[in-house]
């Protein structure tokens, strides 16, 4: 069973799930400058959103449940979108070089 009390949103937390937001955005087909203005978004609202926890302490605990929540599907697809494209990039180097 998942503890959530040892779930801690901090500004490295903020960045991880960001990222894995955007490749899922770019996993829907978007490019360009939509693209942009989409990461640009997800990243202002997550933001204000990790702020608001300071804000209205009293909603805190809510928040990080959202936060729990979004990290763990976001991650689960865009996670594991990011690291196979890592993966993939540095077989194609070690096939190149050898």
């Amino acid at each position: 069973m998942i503890d959530i009390t040892n779930f801690v949103v901090n500004p490295v937390t903020l960045a991880l799930v960001i990222m894995a937001g955007v490749q899922v955005i770019k996993d829907f087909g978007v490019s360009g400058n939509w693209l942009k203005v989409a990461s640009f978004a997800v990243g202002g609202v997550l933001a204000f959103t990790f702020k608001a926890r300071e804000l209205w302490p009293l909603y805190a605990e809510y928040i990080d449940i959202g936060f729990f929540v979004l990290a763990a599907g976001v991650s689960s697809m865009g996670g594991y979108s990011l690291i196979k494209q890592f993966t993939e990039g540095k077989e194609n180097k070690s096939e190149g070089s050898g």
